[in-house]
């Protein structure tokens, strides 16, 4: 059994500015290596990746780095998401994938705020908008940015991202895999929601604990 897996970076598309979806694949650390000591192999997705990972393991695969050269490499991918154990992702083109094959998916600091990402099995991180350094409450983002993935839109209003934590990633996962009563929470009516509030997708309980002030 195998997990894909992967990270948005600035390497695909050579970006010069620092894209809101994008997040360090480090943040991964100790979730793949707890994917690993439960018998699970892990498969990096993803091409033209900056961010290097620099760990040995039998059962953990750059795909990339070993098939770049190889022509097949589109279908090598495509069955790969195809038979994977689930997808843990951020938000990129390789999410995709998880609608195509109606997998179980685990969404890394999803933005923007206003959009519930549309799965039929995924639980998510939402990233926490920060304003002049303040925490702010969802419900007082500023309706104008709730779909924004503009940088210089976010700058204009002095918006700042905090991304999920090593540790939130990790629980997130964990807590899936080892509760059958693990129950995400729906915010489909919530205000501040604008696309997706028809869809099945479900905030991570633990991060939604934690951080339950947020939501008041």
């Amino acid at each position: 059994k195998y997990v894909c897996i992967s990270s948005r970076d600035p390497g695909f598309y050579n970006e010069k500015i620092q894209n809101p979806r994008n997040f360090s694949f480090k943040d991964y650390d100790i979730l793949i290596k707890m994917l690993l000591s439960k018998g699970y192999s892990v498969i990096r997705m993803g091409r033209k990746y900056k961010d290097s990972y620099d760990f040995k393991d039998h059962n953990y695969i750059e795909l990339y780095n070993i098939e770049k050269e190889n022509k097949n490499l589109d279908q090598i991918e495509t069955l790969l998401f195809k038979y994977c154990e689930f997808i843990v992702s951020g938000n990129s083109g390789i999410d995709a994938f998880a609608a195509l094959f109606k997998k179980k998916i685990f969404i890394v600091n999803n933005f923007p705020a206003g959009r519930k990402p549309r799965y039929l099995n995924c639980t998510y991180i939402p990233q926490i908008y920060t304003q002049n350094k303040n925490l702010l409450k969802f419900k007082d983002i500023p309706k104008k940015i709730l779909l924004s993935e503009e940088v210089e839109n976010l700058k204009y209003h002095n918006i700042n991202l905090l991304k999920a934590s090593s540790t939130d990633i990790l629980q997130m996962v964990k807590e899936n895999i080892e509760s059958e009563k693990f129950v995400g929470v729906d915010i489909s009516n919530e205000d501040f929601i604008i696309e997706g509030k028809k869809s099945k997708s479900n905030i991570c309980p633990v991060w939604f604990k934690k951080n339950y002030n947020l939501f008041k």
